[in-house]
């Protein structure tokens, strides 16, 4: 039987963390799971025939997870991966009206004025 994944948890997650993969015929000889969140290959931290846990690598994108199954050379893509966006404040770390440039207002002939 073919290999098949039935799920990825948690879908929104940050680099550094760890993704389970649940499903079922996976590989379960060390090195023949390798996982890719976008072109990025995560490391493996954990397998068994119905689960694989990987770890995310920086680099990884708002792109499809991809488990590939040397065992039978099987490239398997998953459910979207949502990388968490990472926030950086200089000063006093806080949002207020001053965070954010001027307005501005664009007027298109297709959809009138919008504001940004």
């Amino acid at each position: 039987p073919y290999p098949r994944i039935s799920g990825i948890s948690p879908l929104v997650n940050a680099v550094g963390n760890t993704v389970s993969i649940s499903g079922i015929n996976f590989s379960t000889l060390t090195g023949n799971n390798i996982v890719y969140f976008g072109a990025a290959q995560g490391t493996v931290t954990g397998f068994s025939a119905n689960a694989v846990s990987a770890r995310i690598p920086s680099g990884a994108t708002y792109s499809a997870l991809t488990l590939l199954n040397r065992d039978q050379g099987i490239s398997l893509t998953g459910t979207y991966f949502l990388q968490t966006p990472s926030l950086t404040f200089s000063g006093a770390n806080t949002i207020n009206g001053n965070t954010f440039g001027p307005r501005i207002e664009v007027t298109t002939p297709a959809t009138g004025t919008a504001s940004a």
